[in-house]
């Protein structure tokens, strides 16, 4: 799903702009976005080559050295991406508690 939202970047943005939504994402934070997106598909791509039923050791070893080996060449991207999606955590449980507040005021009335 990750995966989409990066391929639909500017679909998405028209589409709030359109609705007259503020975007909340900036330029550096989609591209975190889409280098989380590669950290995914890598650790998807290893657990495949580790589940299929003809894997050995061989296969196995070559497999994670392949992961590591990626996840080592991206290792200042996967940081950023990281806090990314803790700030994301962040401004969503903001935004939740804003909409409870609005609804409590509505109920209330």
């Amino acid at each position: 799903m990750l995966e989409r939202f990066v391929k639909l970047k500017v679909p998405i943005q028209k589409a709030m702009i359109d609705l007259k939504i503020n975007q909340e994402l900036s330029e550096s934070e989609y591209q975190r976005l889409a280098d989380l997106s590669k950290v995914f598909e890598i650790l998807k791509v290893t657990v495949e080559e580790l589940c299929k039923r003809t894997a050995s050791l061989i296969t196995a070893d070559t497999a994670l050295k392949f992961m590591f080996t990626r996840l080592d060449a991206m290792q200042h991207d996967f940081s950023a991406a990281k806090e990314t999606v803790r700030n994301g955590s962040e401004k969503a449980n903001a935004k939740s508690e804003q909409h409870i507040k609005k609804l409590h005021l509505t109920l209330t009335l």
